[in-house]
Formats: structure tokens, C-alpha cells, sequence
């Protein structure tokens, strides 16, 4: 394989001035610049990408760091800044903490350290988070998506999380329950709080009584959610409605009321949260709420990368709103203009 010395030997020019061709810089005349690049066709020559990005001092790669690569919630918002980075010529580096704090932290630490011009970093926070202001502080281009940190000025992309609480408890007090349970996510992610504060909001609306017994907790998984909704449905008096922090833990609460003998929606109205491509294809299907999840990875990545060929960029909080998407899972029967459908957080 050609290297950069036999491309300066067939052009018979120096090693730095091969690369000063390969960069782009203007001061090489136009005979030399042609023998040169003749030369590289001539060997077939491939630049190091290593090398390359140390003359440049970029690496033209952003890196994504998730909280479980494995949650299909991630597909489209990865679809999204796949689309939006290779648009403006940049790689993308993909690691999972899977809820590890000690191994978000040492990725961060692989990436930031020359691999990565930018992180996205995705997903709720856990644990120790002064590393992450330490970036700002140090002007290291990342971009924070569902990942709040308070009092910290960066770019966060947010999702109107309360909002959606808010949708998915109001529908089901609209079909007529009061009695109505809530499978929250991590108990320390923001998500999982907001969420739970939409349901509260909505139920304190309604003038029903928030009953502590009705919330449980769970890992944002259909395996933890099976055990922690037969706990609900054993209740003496069981809900009669379950609002499921995500899809994956609602496709959970469908499978432990199929287990106890309920039918869904018949015994048990559920509804999910997120509208990941399967929603629509369970039986029943489920009744959620629906977030932009493309726009948000496209939104992320321009934003990062803007952030990368710009370090004066002030950083910004872009806020993506929610909406219902009404199935069967909920027992109602959607007809447009006969039913109220929920947006935003409001009644449309």
C-alpha cells in the first residue's frame, strides 16, 4: 500500500508539501498541485484518517452516547442524526451506559479525549454529573438530549415529558376512570418525575385524589414491568386504567393482566408513552403518546454540529411538544370530530 512518502517520491515534491495539497492549502502552484494529485491516482493513495484529523486537529465524527442502545425508542431519533450528519460529512461513533454511571463515565472520557468533535449524549440522568459541566465549562461542543441538568448552560433538546403525563391521564379520566395506576420509569430520571407530574396534574384536575398505592416503579423494560403490574392488579381494589411511563413497559403491563385472566381493554385500559414503530402492530393496538422522535435526532445533530463549526454559538433549549395517538388498548373508540384529541399538553 502507497504511503504519503511514495506519493512525494513519484511527484518529486517533499512530504509537506503532499500534504499541504491533501489539506487544501492555497499556496502550492497549480504544475505542482497536478503532479501531485496525478501521483495519488497513479498509487491509488488513501490518506490516514488518523493522520488527517491530526493536521486538521478534526475528526469530522460526533459521538452518541445512549442509555440503552437496545430501546427501540432510540431508532428513529438514531435515524435522524444518521441523516443530518452524513449530510454535513461527519461519522458517528455509537456507545451505551445502559445505565451504568461508571460506564457513561468512562466513555465520555474515551471520546472527548481527540476521537470525537461533539457528543450527543441521550437518555436520563444517572449519577454523578460534574464531568458533564466540566465539558461546558471547557466549551467541548455537546448537545443534551432528554438528559436535563439544572443550572448548567448547554444545548438540551427537551420533549414536553409533564405534558405528555398530562394527555395520557386525561384521556383515560375522559373515558370515565378514576381509578387509574401509573408504571413510572427510573425513580432519579427527570423523564420518570415529569411524567409522574403530568398524571398528577391531570388527576388534581379532575378532582381525584392521588393515591401513592396507584404509582410504582420500574426500569423502562417489558420484563420489569410484568412483576410491578401484577403488584397493581392484586390490588384488593385494582385500577382499572394503567398509564405506563413507556411503550415497553405498557406492552409489559399487557402481558401481566393477560397472565391474572383481565382482557385488554375490556378489564384493563392501558396507555403507553413514546409511539415506537410496534405500538401500532401489538394486539391490542396500544393506545400512546406520540413524540417527533426523528425531528428530535435531526434537530440534535444540526444543533451539535453547528456548535462543532462554531464555538462562539450560544447554547439553546429547543422544546419538542406531544401528542395522543388513540388505539384500542384504551377501550375508545377514535372518530375525529366526535371525540376530543389531546395535543400539546391541552385539549385540541
Amino acid at each position: 500500500m502507497a504511503n504519503i512518502s511514495d506519493v512525494a517520491k513519484r511527484a518529486g515534491v517533499s512530504r509537506t508539501t503532499v500534504s499541504r495539497v491533501l489539506n487544501g492549502k492555497d499556496d502550492v502552484n497549480e504544475e505542482t498541485r497536478r503532479r501531485v494529485l496525478e501521483a495519488i491516482r497513479e498509487l491509488n493513495y488513501r490518506p490516514s484518517a488518523l493522520a488527517r484529523s491530526l493536521v486538521k486537529q478534526k475528526t469530522d465524527t460526533i459521538g452518541v452516547i445512549l442509555s440503552d442502545i437496545t430501546d427501540p425508542f432510540f431508532s428513529r431519533i438514531i435515524q435522524g442524526v444518521e441523516d443530518v450528519a452524513h449530510k454535513f460529512g461527519y461519522g458517528i461513533v455509537y456507545a451505551s451506559m445502559r445505565w451504568d454511571p461508571q460506564i457513561k463515565h468512562n466513555y465520555v472520557n474515551f471520546l472527548r479525549s481527540g476521537r470525537v468533535d461533539g457528543l450527543l449524549m441521550m437518555g436520563h440522568t444517572v449519577g454523578n454529573e460534574d464531568y458533564v459541566r466540566e465539558m461546558v465549562e471547557e466549551r467541548f461542543p455537546i448537545v443534551l438530549v432528554e438528559y436535563w441538568i439544572e443550572n448548567l448552560k448547554a444545548n438540551f433538546i427537551a420533549i414536553d415529558n409533564r405534558g405528555g403525563g398530562y394527555l395520557a391521564t386525561r384521556h383515560l379520566l375522559g373515558l370515565g376512570h378514576h381509578r387509574i395506576a401509573h408504571v413510572a420509569g427510573h425513580k432519579n430520571a427527570r423523564v420518570s418525575q415529569e411524567r409522574l407530574a403530568g398524571y398528577r396534574q391531570a388527576l388534581a384536575e379532575a378532582g381525584v385524589s392521588y393515591d401513592e398505592s396507584l404509582v410504582v416503579y420500574s426500569d423502562f423494560t417489558t420484563e420489569g414491568a410484568i412483576p410491578v403490574a401484577k403488584k397493581l392488579l392484586s390490588l384488593p381494589e385494582r385500577p382499572t386504567a394503567i398509564f405506563a411511563a413507556n411503550d415497553l413497559m405498557a406492552y409489559g403491563v399487557i402481558h401481566a393482566a393477560r397472565e391474572l385472566g383481565l382482557k385488554v381493554p375490556q378489564d384493563l385500559a392501558v396507555v403507553g408513552y413514546d409511539d415506537i414503530e410496534l405500538a401500532s402492530l401489538v394486539t391490542p393496538p396500544l393506545t400512546t403518546v406520540h413524540q417527533p422522535r426523528y425531528e428530535i435526532g435531526s434537530m440534535a445533530a444540526w444543533s451539535l454540529i453547528q456548535q462543532i463549526e462554531n464555538k462562539e454559538m450560544q447554547p439553546t433549549v429547543t422544546e419538542f411538544k406531544t401528542s395522543l395517538v388513540i388505539r384500542e388498548s384504551c377501550g375508545a373508540v377514535f372518530r375525529r370530530g366526535s371525540q376530543g384529541y389531546l395535543e400539546g399538553g391541552k385539549p385540541a
